[in-house]
C-alpha cells in the first residue's frame, strides 16, 4: 500500500482516502477481498493443492490462508472446492 502511495505520489493517509472514495473500501480489505476472489476461482478450476493457491494468490503462510478465507467464506478451502468445483 505504502508503494501504490508512492506511486501516485500521496502520502500513506492521502492514498487511503482517495482510495476509500473512489473504492467505498479501505486497501487492505478490498486487496484481501480480490485475493480471495482469485483463490475462488484456482479451488474451483484448478488441481493445485491449498498451499500452492495460498501462495499463488500472494498469502505467505497458507494456515493463515486457510482461517482467513474460512472466516470470509463460511467454508475451508477445501470444502469450498469440493462444493464447487466440477467433478473431474
Amino acid at each position: 500500500i505504502e508503494e501504490l502511495a508512492g506511486l501516485c505520489s500521496l502520502s500513506l493517509s492521502a492514498f487511503k482516502r482517495v482510495f476509500k472514495k473512489v473504492y467505498n473500501d479501505n486497501p487492505t480489505h478490498y486487496f484481501t477481498t480480490e485475493k480471495l476472489k482469485k483463490a475462488k476461482e484456482l479451488l474451483t478450476i484448478s488441481d493445485l493443492t491449498i498451499g500452492e493457491i495460498a501462495y499463488e494468490t500472494g498469502f505467505n503462510d497458507p494456515l493463515y490462508f486457510t482461517r482467513l478465507f474460512k472466516k470470509r467464506e463460511g467454508l475451508t478451502p477445501t470444502a469450498f472446492r469440493a462444493t464447487h468445483a466440477p467433478p473431474r
